[in-house]
């Protein structure tokens, strides 16, 4: 079979049609992504900055320490504690979560920065009546034992836990480094 000019006409004209409007739309997703990248950066940024003011709220200044580890002074240059960031593995993906523990090693507050966990199960680990359980704790969180889990979500409870647990661990070995 033989194409002539009306069959190519037929092929390429809505092929390049095609080709113009993904070319366009393209275009547009890339200039939006442009105009807007600085203001989600900034946005982000502020809310870290919260965060941070929420677990550790007697602090005025947050200077970063390491990677994932942020100090918190207060105005008279003093320490008063630590804001750790730790990632642990919930039961829809990763939850990122931001402890602040005082200078007396003691848990001042915990705040979820990402998670993808269910809505109306695990997403009720951001709130206040299961996040408060953490507060003045120095010692292990156990789920079942001095943490109460949410109910049908006791992955979610479990890996929370786990996150503060490490934030524990790393004061821990952040006061032990200040005393060699």
């Amino acid at each position: 079979m033989k194409l002539t000019k009306k069959d190519l006409r037929t092929i390429i004209k809505p092929a390049l049609t095609l080709f113009i409007i993904c070319a366009a739309v393209t275009a547009l997703l890339a200039l939006t992504d442009n105009l807007t990248e600085k203001e989600i950066a900034a946005r982000e940024q502020q809310r870290i900055s919260d965060s941070r003011k929420t677990v550790l709220p007697e602090a005025e200044i947050f200077e970063e320490y390491n990677d994932s580890t942020v100090t918190g002074i207060n105005s008279d240059g003093g320490i008063i504690g630590y804001v750790f960031t730790v990632t642990e593995h919930g039961y829809s993906g990763d939850i990122q979560v931001m402890v602040g523990i005082n200078k007396d090693g003691k848990v001042s507050g915990v705040n979820l920065i990402k998670h993808s966990e269910t809505p109306g199960l695990g997403a009720a680990a951001g709130g206040p009546s299961f996040l408060d359980q953490f507060r003045g704790l120095s010692g292990k969180a156990e789920v079942g034992k001095n943490i109460d889990s949410i109910s049908g979500a006791t992955i979610t409870s479990r890996a929370v836990s786990r996150a503060v647990n490490g934030a524990i661990e790393q004061y821990k070995t952040i006061k032990e480094s200040e005393n060699d």
